[in-house]
């Protein structure tokens, strides 16, 4: 049921144009926040509801998405959470007051979180076991570059017009026409129309038969039954982890960066370039996830985001917190690698769709009150010691919970 390399890579590079503007959405806020905030003199209570607010919607997203996915199809699936996207994202630039922005931010949210999960599932089931763990990695990768270019965006704007940041993202809908092209995925479409609309997806003719996949409604409970259960909380635990310090860090990195000295200016670079060390981040996890596996790589990089939260408690100077921010958002950014590369291995076709989305929703909860602990922090004036103390635990924590529930899904194929 796999495609061949060309089509593979064509469907790669449309797969992460899509998530790019996931990426730039969801960040988009981090860096125009502070502006937004001076401009309707928000309090750090407002201004951490309204990144909450992104990621409620993205938690109504993440619900939804595998109910659209497995009934209606990956691909009508992927246009309608893209079209919410790129659409109430630019409306955000029109926008002149904090509630208004919140509410079509909330509606972002719907798009970023039910975009992610259903493209993954897609472009999952086009790849065969040999390259599945690096291609899905490089699609992951791809948010690297939606929150590089969302950046560079900003911090060449932001001092003009914050609302530019928004208005760029009606680009997408030169999008549009080639995604209405695109194959339905062979798996959904086998299991929905069988043999014929296989050969409708690979534009082949088969000769032999194959068996149907019989039709079951799935549950959020099938996917807590043996033997899935240990499997999912494992996941879940991975996700829940990855979101909560992620956007901890990456909603608030301006005023953490304010609160070690650096200027509102530098700040907001230094912001950038911790989106820029992304991408080897990801590059390191695509390798990793093919030579160490999935277990033991997911495990590392947890490790690996324990230390460098902890350290940058300690810096002493610039070239110090340079250093550790680059390092800790390189660790954070391989665990979103590996997990969206490793969730729908987890999962067969039936229920991959409900298990990548709820997976999501896990993220997306943690999305809701990563905002809310950091702005609650530092609204206490506690120190940075203490804020990277509870992200670092967290991060030992999922480290143990996938050594201990991990399985190893490398060159295994998806069913």
């Amino acid at each position: 049921m796999h495609v061949n390399e060309k089509s593979k890579k064509r469907l790669l590079y449309l797969t992460s144009i899509m998530w790019m503007f996931d990426a730039a959405g969801v960040l988009a806020l981090s860096f125009t926040l502070p502006s937004i905030s001076k401009e309707w003199t928000l309090t750090v209570q407002q201004s951490a509801n309204i990144l909450s607010s992104t990621f409620l919607g993205m938690l109504v997203g993440a619900l939804s998405v595998g109910l659209v996915a497995d009934l209606f199809g990956r691909k009508l699936s992927n246009l309608i959470y893209f079209l919410m996207t790129i659409l109430f994202s630019t409306v955000l630039g029109f926008t002149n007051s904090a509630r208004t922005f919140m509410f079509f931010r909330f509606l972002a949210g719907i798009g970023y979180g039910g975009l992610m999960p259903s493209v993954n599932a897609y472009f999952a089931e086009f790849l065969g076991k040999a390259l599945r763990g690096a291609y899905l990695v490089l699609l992951e990768a791809s948010w690297a570059f939606g929150s590089i270019l969302i950046g560079l965006v900003a911090v060449l704007t932001i001092q003009n017009n914050w609302r530019i940041t928004y208005w760029v993202f009606a680009l997408g809908l030169l999008l549009l026409p080639v995604l209405l092209k695109l194959p339905e995925s062979p798996k959904f479409a086998f299991k929905k129309h069988g043999k014929v609309g296989l050969e409708r997806v690979l534009r082949i003719q088969l000769r032999e038969e194959i068996e149907p996949i019989p039709e079951s409604k799935i549950t959020i409970l099938d996917i807590l039954r043996k033997p899935y259960l240990t499997r999912t909380l494992m996941i879940w635990t991975s996700w829940f982890v990855v979101s909560f310090v992620y956007y901890a860090l990456f909603s608030w990195a301006p005023k953490i960066f304010a609160q070690q000295g650096l200027s509102a200016t530098k700040s907001l670079w230094f912001t950038f370039f911790m989106m820029v060390a992304q991408l080897p981040g990801y590059l390191s996890a695509a390798y990793s996830i093919e030579k160490l596996g999935r277990k033991k790589s997911l495990m590392l990089y947890f490790l690996g985001m324990a230390v460098t939260a902890i350290l940058w408690a300690f810096v002493a100077n610039t070239v110090q917190l340079i250093i550790v921010a680059l390092l800790l958002s390189f660790f954070t950014l391989g665990v979103w690698g590996l997990v969206y590369a490793y969730t729908p291995e987890l999962y067969p076709t039936s229920m991959r769709g409900t298990g990548n989305g709820m997976a999501g929703v896990i993220a997306r909860i943690a999305g809701i009150l990563a905002p809310q602990f950091a702005g609650y922090m530092f609204a206490l004036n506690k120190s940075l010691l203490e804020i990277f103390s509870w992200l670092a635990l967290l991060s030992l924590i999922a480290s143990v919970v996938v050594l201990i529930f991990g399985i190893e899904t490398k060159n295994a194929e998806i069913s």
